[in-house]
Parts: structure tokens; C-alpha cells; sequence
């Protein structure tokens, strides 16, 4: 694919401009021109496009005013040669079914009245996270997995650690449809042959945990899902035998059957935390200064809040509010990947 061509329209300095270029895939594209020439106006352009149209804004319109309406044109070339266009202006925004965009702005902004405007500088916090989930947890009881296996219940691991590394959660819950087929009739009733064969078996868990080794892998690693469930578990390192790895799987089939609700609840909360550490080890990295850059909920809002202007450099704060806005970039902007 290859952008060819955008045209702006009645945004802040351009009344009507097209830009002619040939900008491919996953290569960086830099726009390099004199001041006056409408690289504020070519972002605020961007700025301005929702998912139902380009909102009106009368700071950000050709000559302030009004009756000027905006609209934003693409034009891009397929693979195949295919000419696409598309477009948006107040009403309709067909862009957006094709791209996803993201404008980074300074945070900074001055404040004061009259002649003394500009004379306090304020650096705007950056919201990472628009909407804290609910707080939700595993509703997990090793007593009542126990019960409900049965007679020789002793085999089963405590998983309740397992469900406190939000790094698995996360990987899970990417592979949720193993846990929706996992519960269907059909590979329930695998798992509850297999759980009855356990049930009848005789000896100390480390014996029923050799039984399952040498004569029930292979069947386990049959039943669909539960088998796919299992291979995640493993690529965790939590335990020492396959088996294990199946009867954990099992308890997490059964603790998302009882509540799916909750169990996606718990989910999300896990990821959230552990969104909130990256940010905080992210930002860390890239913080050379005295002074602390919290990460913080504020209402509902995981924010990055800055110290007062005159306590950071220039450099530092630019840098600052760049990563920032780039972690909450990697989080709206959909199929894409920011790494460091």
C-alpha cells in the first residue's frame, strides 16, 4: 500500500492543499518545511478526524471561521494497483475504516490573562487509560476445586499463584476461545471421563501424578482446547510434569464455566495492572530527572502527571511527554506495535 495523496481543506492556515507523496508501509516519513508553511495545520487536520466526521472547531478552521467547512482527502494505491479515496469532512469519515491515526501535541500550555498571559507555563498530564476496569478478582477456591473433582482430589495443584501473574492472564484472555470451546458439552464430558478414570485409581498423589504421566498424556493431549490450554500454561514454567499442567487447566475451564462474567472482569483487571507497571518501568528508563513522573488514577483515569514547568528541563519534559504519549498512542491506535 502506498499513501498518495492528502488533501486538507479550510483547516487553520490552508484553505485548499494537496499533498503529493509516495509514503510506504513501516518506513518513518518526516515533513520537512519552513515555518509558515502548514505542518500545524497538516497535524490539526488529523487532530480534528472522529470515527463519525471531522469535529468542528472554530480555533482550528481556515480564518476562525465558521463557514468554512473542513474536510480531509486520501488517496492510496493497493498492492494490486488499486486506486482507493476516501474521505472526511463534518458528517461522514470513510478514513477511518482504513487508517487509525494519532496526533502528538506539546502537553504545555500557558496560562495568564491580558498582559500576563503566557506568564504561568503548565505541563498537561497524559491519560494513558481513558476507563479504570473494575477491580475484580479470580474468584478461585482450591477447597472447592477439590470437592468438585472428587475422591482422589489430592493430585490437583494450587493454582491460585498461577492466577496472580498477569502476564498469563494476559495470554489467556488474547486466547479466549479456548475457554469458550472448552466448554462445550463434548469436551466436557472428555475431561469428566478422564477425571471419573483418576477417581478410580488408588495410592499418594505423587503415585496418581506418575499414573497420569505414563497412561493418560496422550489422551489429554487429544481433548481439544483443553490440550491448547494447557500448552500455554507450560510455556509458564510452573510446573515440573505435563500432568500438572492438565489438571491446572482443568480448574481454569471450571473457574471460567461457574462465572464467565467475572472471570472476564478478572481478566481485565489483571491486565491493567500489569499495563500500569509497564507504563511505570517505561517512564522510569527515560526519567533523568530529581524529580518523580507519577503514574496515577485520578477519578477513573490512569494518568501521567508531571512536576511544575520551571522543575524540568526543556529536553527532559519533551522526551517525557513524547513516551508518554506514545504509550497512550500503542494503546487506541489498533494493529500496531511500539517497542524500545
Amino acid at each position: 500500500m502506498t499513501l498518495k495523496v492528502i488533501e486538507i481543506e479550510n483547516v487553520k492556515g490552508i484553505k485548499k492543499y494537496s499533498f503529493n507523496l509516495d509514503i510506504l508501509p513501516n518506513k518513518p516519513s518526516i515533513l520537512v518545511a519552513p515555518n509558515g508553511f502548514g505542518k500545524s495545520s497538516f497535524a490539526a487536520a488529523f487532530n480534528l478526524l472522529q470515527a463519525n466526521g471531522l469535529v468542528l472547531s472554530g480555533y482550528s478552521l481556515y480564518k476562525n471561521d465558521t463557514a468554512n467547512r473542513p474536510r480531509l482527502f486520501i488517496k492510496y494505491q493497493k498492492p494490486d494497483n488499486t486506486i482507493v479515496d476516501l474521505e472526511a469532512d463534518e458528517s461522514i469519515n470513510t478514513i477511518k475504516d482504513q487508517f487509525d491515526c494519532f496526533v502528538i501535541n506539546s502537553q504545555i500550555d500557558a496560562k495568564g490573562t491580558g498582559v500576563n498571559y503566557g506568564s504561568e507555563m503548565t505541563i498537561n498530564p497524559v491519560i494513558l487509560i481513558d476507563e479504570i476496569p473494575e477491580k475484580v478478582k479470580f474468584q478461585y477456591s482450591f477447597k472447592s476445586q477439590q470437592k468438585r473433582f472428587g475422591l482422589n482430589n489430592k493430585v490437583l495443584p494450587n493454582i491460585k499463584l498461577l492466577l496472580s501473574n498477569s502476564k498469563l492472564i494476559k495470554k489467556i484472555n488474547e486466547n479466549i476461545t479456548i475457554l469458550t470451546n472448552a466448554i462445550e458439552s463434548q469436551i466436557q464430558r472428555k475431561i469428566s471421563e478422564f477425571v471419573n478414570e483418576v477417581n478410580q485409581e488408588s495410592g499418594t498423589s505423587s503415585n496418581l501424578i506418575e499414573w497420569i504421566e505414563i497412561n493418560k498424556i496422550d489422551s489429554l493431549n487429544n481433548i481439544d482446547y483443553l490440550s491448547d490450554l494447557a500448552q500455554i500454561l507450560y510455556e509458564f514454567n510452573f510446573f515440573n510434569l505435563k500432568a500438572e499442567y492438565f489438571l491446572a487447566g482443568i480448574q481454569i475451564i471450571h473457574l471460567y464455566n461457574d462465572s464467565i462474567s467475572d472471570f472476564e472482569k478478572a481478566c481485565k483487571y489483571k491486565i491493567y495492572e500489569l499495563d500500569k507497571e509497564n507504563y511505570k518501568s517505561t517512564l522510569k528508563a527515560f526519567n533523568a530527572t530529581w524529580r518523580d513522573i507519577r503514574i496515577k488514577e485520578s477519578g477513573k483515569q490512569l494518568i501521567v502527571e508531571f512536576p511544575e514547568f520551571h522543575y524540568i528541563s526543556n529536553g527532559e519534559r519533551d522526551i517525557l511527554t513524547f513516551v508518554a504519549l506514545l504509550q497512550q498512542a500503542k494503546r487506541r491506535l489498533k494493529n500496531i506495535a511500539i517497542s524500545w
